[in-house]
């Protein structure tokens, strides 16, 4: 993801080396961290990592503001309002592989679950069934 006026926006698809002067604000998680990092490892480019937060709307307003870019995984993005009015774009990136993301659900056993955590649940599967994301 960058801002809309960044010179990144306007390209096609971005190599790996596109980004290798740009600043990145990384998601604190370690998957994703993990994830962003073997993709700058596998294809020889360094890693400009401004800082890290593990609270999207401090990522996602770093990079409407044009300080940074990031890695954010396309389901948080579905329905956000900057993404939707165009004051930040996804970034087409070349020789990214696609990669399996697993997704957990976790309750207790005997507790109890109510109609709209069921509900949800359904909606998730089917969200990530048809990847629709």
């Amino acid at each position: 993801m960058c801002k809309a006026d960044s010179p990144l926006a306007e390209k096609q698809s971005i190599e790996p080396s596109d980004l290798s002067d740009q600043h990145i604000v990384e998601y604190s998680g370690i998957n994703s961290k993990r994830i962003v990092r073997k993709f700058f490892k596998d294809h020889n480019t360094s890693m400009n990592s401004l800082f890290e937060s593990n609270q999207f709307e401090i990522i996602k307003r770093t990079i409407s503001e044009g300080i940074a870019i990031s890695f954010i995984n396309g389901l948080l993005l579905r329905n956000e309002p900057r993404v939707l009015n165009g004051k930040i774009v996804p970034l087409p990136l070349k020789n990214f592989d696609d990669l399996e993301i697993s997704y957990g659900w976790l309750r207790m056993k005997n507790t109890y679950f109510s109609p709209v955590a069921k509900e949800f649940l359904k909606y998730l599967k089917k969200q990530i069934e048809v990847g629709d994301y």
